[in-house]
């Protein structure tokens, strides 16, 4: 079964007030207060468009999956099944915990290192969409 974890996907983020910042973003009270409670069952594609643009992130982020035995083995765990990237128990990083037990020396290190990361991610990225469009092209 496939699962919106935007709780988790936020605080991922370093969103400490998941509430608070989806309100801030336009989202209603009782939308946001079914997504954080992981009871949605439907989102729609504004709701998620929204989130990957606000946080930088890509749709499958905002999901969890746990293979389902009882469906029919529609949803049963397969290995090498690209579903296994967001298999249910993968944990997220909880950033702000981490961040919070480091000296000053370190959380510069930290910066540096996740600069130096941010870039070689946008470069990555960029080839990526830049062969897509090649590709196109022929």
């Amino acid at each position: 079964m496939l699962a919106f974890d935007l709780r988790n996907f936020l605080l991922s983020r370093g969103i400490n007030e998941p509430y608070k910042w989806l309100a801030k973003h336009g989202f209603k009270k009782d939308r946001v207060k079914r997504c954080l409670q992981g009871t949605v069952r439907k989102a729609d594609l504004d709701l998620i468009e929204t989130l990957c643009y606000e946080c930088w992130a890509l749709p499958n982020d905002l999901f969890v999956w746990q293979p389902d035995k009882h469906n029919n083995g529609r949803s049963r765990d397969m290995p090498n099944h690209p579903l296994q990237e967001i298999l249910i128990g993968n944990s997220r990083t909880d950033i702000n915990g981490i961040i919070k037990k480091l000296s000053p020396e370190s959380l510069r290190k930290l910066e540096k290192a996740a600069r130096q990361i941010g870039e070689e991610e946008i470069e990555s990225r960029k080839a990526r969409i830049e062969a897509k469009r090649k590709q196109k092209e022929q």
